[in-house]
Parts: structure tokens; sequence; C-alpha cells
């Protein structure tokens, strides 16, 4: 598989297995990919946030009186 990546993409590949922090060995545990996926389940959960608090600001009218005038 490292034959086919990018250096880029096999570099972001190996970032990615350190989040799981692997044993000695080479092995993660179930619990490290629990930790990580709540990890980002948390960040898309705040972009989803961030994002419907700007759509609302957006659509509600007062962003277009701020800068109409």
């Amino acid at each position: 598989m490292s034959k086919t990546l990018t250096a880029d993409e096999l570099y972001y590949l190996r970032e990615q297995f350190a989040l799981l922090e692997p044993s000695k060995n080479g092995s993660i545990s179930l619990e490290n990919v629990n930790k990580v996926s709540y990890h980002i389940n948390m960040y898309e959960i705040n972009l989803f946030v961030k994002f419907h608090k700007f759509c609302s600001f957006i659509f509600s009218g007062q962003a277009l009186m701020k800068y109409a005038t």
C-alpha cells in the first residue's frame, strides 16, 4: 500500500495512526480507538454548531442590515 501513496499521503496516514497511540509492538487497543473517535465526534459537533450559528446569523437579516449601511 505504501508504494501507491504519495509522500504526503503516507505522512498523513502515519500521523493518524500515531493518534491511536499504538503500543511498542504496533498494536492499538479498542479503548484508544474509542477515545480518538470520541474526540473526532466532538470536533465535528462543534463545527456543526458553529456552522449553524453562522447560518442563523446570516439568514436572520441582521447581517444584511449591518452590511447594507
